[in-house]
């Protein structure tokens, strides 16, 4: 992926960091939340985590310049124990050198990438965010008459949303709690064959 450096292809760590924390937290999303200490701010660690997860997938094109050129990154390098993430200089530090290394990653790639993990992503807002998904369409389904037991549908959220058994559990009695009464009621469907 050679070509020129731009804003709109690559993105440099800070950047990088803000769509990822967009992705985590929606509409709640504030530049600001970049500027909180790494060791209190579960939002900047939840986003370290996913930038790492990035770098290291091998999916995401990213590039590293100390000043004497582009290289590409390898992911090996980046999941070694001593690569570190340091939005808060817009750099990555390489474990082989002292000094801190500009890091730009491909747009494109990364909002792919971000599309087909969006099921796996840290923290307590994805998760919430997946229980919030799985609740609309719980609630979608008992529009309609029950078709197969809760654990059908539990089966099915947990895959289609990646929750736990025990959070599809609390999203059910929330979304059973204003659907008619064959919802809310354990066992099996009665059969409509007489």
């Amino acid at each position: 992926m050679s070509g020129p450096l731009t804003r709109e292809t690559w993105l440099d760590v800070r950047a990088t960091a803000i769509r990822l924390g967009r992705e985590l937290l929606g509409p709640a999303w504030s530049d600001e939340i970049l500027n909180r200490d790494d060791e209190t701010g579960r939002t900047v660690s939840d986003i370290r985590k996913d930038f790492y997860k990035v770098l290291s997938s091998g999916e995401v094109t990213a590039q590293i310049d100390d000043g004497s050129g582009r290289i590409p990154l390898d992911a090996l390098m980046a999941s070694h124990f001593a690569f570190d993430i340091d939005i808060s200089i817009n750099r990555v530090w390489l474990p082989e050198y002292g000094h801190p290394w500009t890091c730009m990653v491909n747009a494109h790639e990364l909002d792919l990438f971000l599309k087909k993990y969006r099921q796996t992503r840290h923290g307590y807002q994805a998760e919430e965010q997946r229980r919030s998904a799985c609740l609309t369409w719980l609630q979608e389904q008992m529009r309609h008459p029950k078709v197969k037991p809760k654990n059908g549908y539990r089966k099915e959220a947990m895959s289609r949303f990646g929750i736990s058994g025990r959070a599809f559990d609390n999203v059910w009695t929330q979304a059973a709690a204003n659907a008619s009464s064959d919802w809310a009621k354990a066992g099996r469907m009665k059969s409509h064959r007489k």
